[in-house]
């Protein structure tokens, strides 16, 4: 499901991030069929159904527009999974998923300030995507603390982690374009986040927030960052490989191994073979 949220008034930002959407569909194919757009007015006193239905359908046709009263809209607001446009290579946008938590009360003056949540290593799989393969007990209470101490939770997947194309493990770059993407795309979907925002990452995740530290101010200036918190990151790769002989075909397999060696044919294609 891709859901955003807006109103039929909006004159440029709800626009443009519907036809965002409906390009996404249409870069899909066939598996749009699986992916039901849904667009969701915050403005309900003054959008009525047939509004709704009537301008969603200027956008794609599979477009599905929801109103309700201003308490149902609060809380569908509160816990949802999103899809977002990142950068890739050359420039071009990649498809990324990810979720987005609303701590429970009112609005701080200002909004809820974003943690950007990097997670730690899943795999390099589909299935692997925690918004839908679910997280860890220890990453819960971890997310729990940080939404009870007034923090909205926006958590990437990672690009090809549940969306189009391989994931690019342990790519420095492209994991910080992900994870700053998706503090910009948490605020286009609910008007109470802050433009504050910090990272927080664990192992491949920390090193994600270590890379978006160093991008984040000339990458997203509309933001206000404050900073990282990385913890165990993932530095010392090259050397857990030759210290563990990883790659030698006599040893059992190392699954850090594999997963390293598919990022690095996710990320150089036509010069890396794992196979090789």
């Amino acid at each position: 499901m891709l859901v955003s949220f807006g109103y039929t008034s909006c004159p440029d930002v709800c626009p443009a991030e519907l036809q965002a959407m409906a390009n996404a569909m249409d870069q899909l194919g066939a598996k749009a069929e699986q992916v039901t757009p849904v667009f969701i007015t915050i403005d309900p006193e003054r959008d009525t159904v047939a509004q709704i239905a009537d301008y969603v359908k200027n956008f794609h046709a599979r477009f599905v527009g929801l109103t309700g009263t201003p308490d149902e809209i609060r809380q569908a607001a509160r816990a949802y999974r999103v899809y977002y446009l990142s950068t890739g290579p050359f420039g071009l946008p990649v498809i990324v998923s990810g979720a987005v938590f609303i701590p429970e009360g009112a609005t701080p003056a200002g909004g809820w300030p974003m943690v950007s949540w990097a997670h730690g290593t899943v795999g390099v799989a589909d299935v692997c995507a925690p918004s839908s393969a679910g997280r860890s007990v220890r990453d819960v209470t971890y997310l729990t603390a940080w939404l009870k101490a007034g923090y909205a939770i926006v958590a990437t997947d990672y690009r090809g982690l549940g969306t189009i194309g391989r994931h690019p493990y342990i790519d420095g770059l492209s994991a910080a374009r992900d994870v700053i993407d998706m503090a910009r795309a948490a605020r286009r979907v609910d008007n109470a986040l802050s433009k504050t925002w910090f990272a927080v990452g664990q192992s491949q995740g920390a090193h994600a927030v270590l890379f978006a530290s160093a991008i984040a101010t000339k990458y997203a200036p509309e933001l206000d960052f404050r900073g990282s918190i990385a913890t165990a990151p993932i530095t010392q790769w090259r050397m857990t490989v030759t210290e563990t002989d990883a790659l030698n075909p006599a040893l059992p397999a190392n699954p850090f191994a594999i997963a390293l060696m598919a990022g690095m044919e996710a990320v150089h294609p036509f010069t890396c073979k794992a196979a090789d």
